[in-house]
Order: C-alpha cells, then structure tokens, then sequence
C-alpha cells in the first residue's frame, strides 16, 4: 500500500442532517408477545444510528475543527483493500448533497425557488453483509426535501441502473457478446442555443430524437448490414462543467451484439476503427433533420468500451447518463455567474427528468435468455463492489471505520475506541 498523503481543509457540501433517523417499513410492524422486545430493539438501533450521524457529520461535511483536521487519503484501490479487511461506512460523493452550495443556493433564489427544494437528509443507514469479503457495508439513507435536491426520486434511478445492468450481464453470461460501447454524441453551439428560446426548446428535444434515430439507421446499415442494435440513450441539454449553458448531446450505451434477419443475436466486433466515417454519418443525420446549421464540421464523437464483466464500471456509467441535472450544479456551479438571460433555460433544466429511452430490440424478448435472467435479478448487491450481498437489520455501527469523499480522494476514520478499553457493545 503506498504511502498515505494528508488532506487539510477539504472543504465540502455543508451538512443537512436531521436527528431523527427513519424505521425501514420492514421494522415497523409487530405483533404477538414479543412485540414489546422488538420495539425495544429498534428503538436502540434509532438511537445507535442517530448518534452514528451526529458522530460522523462533522467529519464528513469538515464542520468546526474538522475542518483543519489532516486525514489520510485513500485511492480506489485502498478502498478495496480495507473492504476486505474491515467494517465499513461509505459515504460517497452523492450521500454528501445534502444541502446546496453557496453559488446554487444563489442561483434557487435569483429564480424564486426556495433553497429548501434542493436540501436533503440523512435518515439512518442501509447496511450490507458482502458476500465476497464478509464484510459489512453501510450507507447513509437519503430522504430528498424537494424536486431540485440530486436525491430527488434517486431510489428509482439506481433500480433502473442495477436492472439495465444486469441485462447487459444476461448477454454477456450467455456467451453472446462482451462490452458495452459507450457513445457521445454532441451538436453544434447553434443548435444548442435554440434551446435558451422558450418556443423553440421543445421542438429542438423533439429533433434530437429523430436525429439519432436517423443515426443508428445509418450506423446499422453502414458498419452492420442493416441487422439491428440495441441502444440504450439519455439526452442531456446542459454542459457538465458549466450547467447553467445549453450543451446538447446524447449520450448512447449499447452491447456489440447485433439481431440479425433471422433474429437470432450475434456478437460484433466492438472496436471502431474508423471515426471519421461515424463523425461523417452523424453530420449526415444533423444535416437532414436540422438543415444547414453553420458549422458541422466539427461535431465530437467520443467513444469507449466497458467490459460487461465490470459491473462498478456499468454502473458508473449508466448512473453517470442518469444522474439529474442538479448535481452537476452542487458539483461543478462554483460561482452564480449565470447571466439574466440565461436564467429561463436553468429553469427548464432543473425541471428537466433526464429519461433514459430504448431504441431497437430488448433482451428481454429472447425467450432463451428467461433462465438465465431469473437467476440474476433482484438480487442483492454490495454497494462497494457489487458481489451478491444480503441486507442486514440491527447492525450495531459503533465499530465501524468511516470512509468519504473528499473531492480528490477517499479519507478514512477509524472509530473511536471503546469506553473503559473493553467492548461497550
């Protein structure tokens, strides 16, 4: 393990805790004579996880003297290695919107909105007994105060994500392909500012859509001989880095196999070789359905391939698609320089839902595929490196090592000794 570098001062999202910590539904009903024993035993593990969040908080959100304390700072690779080593609660960069930084909360009242709407609270944790370590991970719970809060409905989103992702693993356990090709598609500026025109914004979502759909016709007939993909897109109408801009772009996640004329799914070969030819069929699509837009020419085109065997990188990547607007905001809006005019285009794009849509065949259309499916959904998952897991109640969190995000890094707190040098426990 190489040498622990020290983080001071990693100044973070300010906490949004709350005292209170919520029952999961399955702990809240009891009957017969042993319901008075199972309401004591979960009012201890309320009281257990509302002073693991008040212990923690300041740590995480760098509040008081935390704020100057120096902590080691892991790499990914670290992490994994104290997964296997010691009980864990992870809080991630997401678990750390709770309540939005200064130039978005400047940004909410410019529009009228009240800063509440993109608040969130932890809510007590979800915890995971790891098959593959025996380890035990927990994660705060997160409860969104509003619509413009990045937790907002993200308990679906995962669910989406962890479903589409094992699809994607069905096709690679049945030996039909094994990557995932994952495509960025970008249009001219000009065509990004028609989105700020209150008139024009829906027309251009509605073109898009056509436009790619032109696209993947182009892309099968030229690569693939007219047999058919299946491809998974989220359009995004805002620029990472700067979301209060109009960016345009699709983003495309397919595996390389293909339904042939007999309908049966074949493996392609993933790799593209020849960019400049996708670069020239996705200008030909822009230029069909938008007309001559000035310029082009030079349209972007990015390209990767993610193994389907590397579930945390699916994962990754299918959140990264879906994530809501808002956190980009709490990520990257570090100071309220969005001009007056713009202001109509962020209402819109905070209002935005971000769907994921579907173009060509679906697995799970292939009656061959069923047996395999249904050994694999809904199943449970560690959160750190999504083994098959299994959910654990009353979880005693006092000894677990602390590990969150930073911005640059994972820091790690052990936790704190036992009272009197023995198991308080």
């Amino acid at each position: 393990m190489r040498e622990a570098k020290n983080c001071v001062g990693v100044g973070a999202t300010h906490s949004s805790v709350v005292s209170q910590v919520e029952a999961t539904p399955c702990d809240v009903s009891f009957s017969g004579s042993g319901s008075a024993c199972l309401a004591r035993n979960l009012d201890a593990q309320i009281q257990i996880q509302r002073k693991t969040i008040q212990r923690i908080s300041p740590v995480v959100f760098q509040q008081g003297l935390f704020r100057y304390q120096p902590l080691a700072v892991l790499n990914t690779d670290e992490v994994a290695e104290l997964h296997r080593k010691a009980d864990i609660i992870f809080v991630d960069y997401f678990a750390k919107y709770t309540t939005p930084p200064p130039a978005f909360a400047s940004l909410l009242s410019r529009l009228h909105y009240p800063v509440e709407l993109a608040t969130a609270e932890w809510v007590g944790f979800d915890v995971f007994r790891c098959g593959s370590t025996g380890r035990l991970v927990a994660m705060p719970r997160l409860r969104a105060n509003g619509r413009f809060s990045p937790a907002y409905r993200y308990n679906s989103v995962k669910s989406s994500v962890s479903r589409l992702a094992t699809d994607l693993q069905i096709l690679e356990q049945a030996g039909i392909c094994d990557y995932l090709i994952a495509m960025e598609l970008t249009y001219p500026e000009e065509i990004s500012k028609m989105l700020k025109c209150r008139e024009l914004f829906d027309r251009v979502l509605k073109l898009a859509e056509k436009c790619l759909r032109v696209f993947v016709k182009k892309l099968e007939k030229r690569f693939y001989k007219g047999d058919k993909l299946s491809v998974y897109y989220n359009t995004h109408i805002w620029a990472t880095h700067s979301p209060h801009q109009p960016h345009l772009h699709h983003h495309l996640n397919f595996p390389n196999a293909l339904k042939n004329k007999q309908g049966e799914l074949v493996r392609f070969q993933p790799y593209f070789r020849d960019l400049a030819t996708l670069r020239m069929l996705w200008r030909e699509a822009i230029f069909e359905v938008f007309g001559q837009v000035a310029p082009i020419q030079n349209v972007v085109i990015n390209v990767r391939y993610i193994p389907l065997k590397n579930r945390p990188r699916l994962i990754h990547r299918l959140k990264y698609c879906s994530r809501r607007p808002t956190s980009d905001f709490f990520e990257h809006y570090a100071e309220d320089v969005c001009p007056d005019e713009n202001l109509p285009f962020v209402q819109r794009v905070l209002c935005y839902s971000n769907p994921r849509r579907h173009l060509g065949w679906r697995i799970g259309s292939f009656p061959n595929l069923k047996e395999i499916r249904s050994r694999m959904v809904n199943v449970c998952r560690c959160p750190l490196c999504h083994s098959v897991a299994e959910k654990v109640e009353n979880a005693d969190l006092r000894g677990f090592t602390l590990v969150f995000w930073v911005g640059v890094g994972w820091c790690k707190l052990e936790p704190p000794p036992p009272k009197g040098g023995g198991n308080d426990r």
